[in-house]
């Protein structure tokens, strides 16, 4: 019997290795589309179900490119069967409610929490901070909790306001107040003094500190004292 599973692990194989005549590859130029028929396929092979919400979206995609699939030999007729009437190898289970929100854990990192989203994962994972002065801060993702922690820095600071914005997430008073904060700092200069012959670092931005003090060691400040 047909199922779901099998068309959506088919378009994956015709990325690939496309079995017709004109020899002509699946052509997908949303990257979204791409991505999430190849991490669904892995995921069904490994004899897994889907969830209610990645049976629909593999539906909306397998109507996509039916086309595709028709070219490779499937009846016109048995894919409108499956898109009217879905079969699966695996009931799926219910899709849980997970509310996209992000809260301040301290030392100027938050975790993003949200449903499996291919658009806003690549967003997070383009917020490494790559800095001459500091080393490469990267996004983590905790595979037991589901949920993504990034440092925030000078640098990568008005993105992750961005994708805040754009995807709706949620946020407490906490990461308000330290956004807040972050924004009046970022004014504000810090500055080194040298008090009983020691270098005291007065910075006003906690994320800068390092920034700030390793410009300092990169010149030839404290060669000349």
């Amino acid at each position: 019997m047909m199922t779901v599973e099998e068309l959506i692990e088919k378009l994956d194989e015709l990325l690939w290795s496309p079995p017709y005549e004109n020899n002509q590859r699946l052509e997908i130029k949303a990257t979204w589309d791409r991505r999430f028929i190849s991490d669904v396929s892995n995921y069904t092979r490994e004899g897994k179900c889907l969830s209610t919400s990645q049976s629909h979206l593999a539906l909306k995609l397998i109507k996509r490119y039916k086309h595709h699939l028709v070219l490779s030999g499937y009846l016109d007729i048995s894919i409108d069967s499956i898109l009217n009437n879905p079969t699966h190898r695996l009931p799926p289970y219910v899709t849980s409610q997970i509310n996209r929100e992000v809260r301040y854990l301290g030392d100027n990192k938050l975790v993003f929490r949200f449903k499996y989203n291919p658009p806003i994962i690549e967003s997070i994972r383009n917020l490494r901070d790559t800095n001459i002065y500091t080393s490469t801060t990267y996004p983590d993702f905790n595979k037991n909790l589901k949920v993504w922690t990034i440092e925030v820095t000078p640098n990568n600071y008005d993105n992750i306001i961005t994708l805040i914005s754009s995807h709706k997430f949620n946020f407490d008073d906490d990461v308000a107040i330290y956004f807040m904060n972050f924004e009046n700092s970022k004014s504000k200069k810090s500055s080194a003094k040298i008090i009983n012959d020691k270098i005291v670092v007065e910075c006003n931005n906690e994320g800068l500190f390092s920034e700030v003090l390793n410009n300092m060691l990169k010149t030839d400040f404290l060669n000349e004292l």
